[in-house]
């Protein structure tokens, strides 16, 4: 018999929200991980503690897929409800959705993680005692087709020099950013890309997100992003984050955020959806301002013309 549905409950702090009142993006993943480690407690009775010191292995996280559909703010209590949607060789795909009580969604993460040698991070199958029970919980749904169509992309390297297109923002891995297992933390590597957009904010549009929440009363929410982490990333290292736009609609920005290592191997790669918001009218969508589309416009056909 398949077990019923696990939830895990969660106070949103307020040091987890952004000068626009509401959670910060990158949160959402930390609120789904958290979720499915309180899974691995309560279903596999073994912590993500327990896999690293007693047996050699951790989870880890291959892709992250994130639909942002209603705003949480300070001091509200949602329900993660986890669930696996799809088992494949060594990939689990895990669902977390954060709901109210109604079951009305807040964000959709799906997280595709495997268990691997801690040391070579390499993945390895599933053990036999944790498969029964993951197979048990599973729930095919939409997401199942994903698991098959994870696949690691060439790495990518193109030197460029300080300023040019596209825009490049270098940041250092700090020993914070890691967990037990020593390489960086999933949500860390949505902070790094959510970082270099918002810097590229205040160099092409030549607006901070500061003022335009504070001052214009207008915003750019993420409402959806995926991340394919491609190799793992340590202390130390510096990450050299490339910023594009592969798509500009009216209201929305679409982003491609690529991160590298020193020695130009591709390290993540982040597709991220910004919309483009009067926070006057409720929050709601309103056209990209002409003084900011004529800029982005430019800057998309320079980083075609770099190839």
């Amino acid at each position: 018999m398949r077990p019923g549905p696990f939830f895990y409950r969660r106070r949103v702090a307020f040091g987890e929200c952004d000068p626009a009142r509401i959670y910060y993006t990158p949160r959402a993943v930390d609120y789904a991980l958290e979720a499915v480690e309180a899974w691995f407690g309560s279903v596999l009775e073994v912590s993500f503690g327990e896999l690293i010191d007693r047996r050699g292995l951790e989870i880890s996280v291959m892709r992250v897929d994130c639909d942002f559909v209603r705003p949480l703010v300070a001091g509200q209590v949602f329900r993660a409800r986890v669930g696996v949607c799809g088992i494949e060789g060594e990939a689990i795909l895990f669902r977390a959705a954060g709901e109210d009580e109604s079951g009305a969604p807040y964000f959709r993460v799906d997280l595709l993680m495997c268990f691997s040698e801690r040391k070579s991070h390499a993945p390895v199958p599933i053990p036999p005692e944790h498969r029964r029970r993951i197979e048990a919980c599973r729930e095919p749904q939409e997401g199942e087709t994903r698991v098959r169509e994870e696949k690691g992309r060439s790495p990518r390297r193109k030197d460029r020099p300080s300023g040019a297109a596209p825009f490049t923002r270098k940041r250092r891995v700090f020993y914070g950013d890691c967990g037990p297992s020593g390489t960086i933390h999933p949500s860390k590597v949505f902070e790094y890309a959510t970082e270099a957009i918002g810097e590229w904010f205040e160099e092409i549009p030549g607006i901070s997100w500061l003022e335009l929440v504070s001052v214009r009363r207008q915003g750019a929410p993420m409402v959806a992003a995926l991340c394919e982490i491609l190799s793992p990333m340590v202390p130390g290292q510096v990450i050299a984050m490339e910023v594009r736009v592969p798509r500009l609609g009216r209201a929305s920005i679409g982003f491609a955020v690529a991160g590298h290592d020193a020695d130009g191997v591709l390290c993540f790669d982040a597709q991220m959806v910004a919309c483009y918001i009067d926070q006057r009218d409720g929050f709601r969508s309103m056209p990209i301002p002409e003084e900011f589309y004529g800029r982005i416009q430019a800057y998309r056909a320079a980083c075609e013309a770099d190839g």
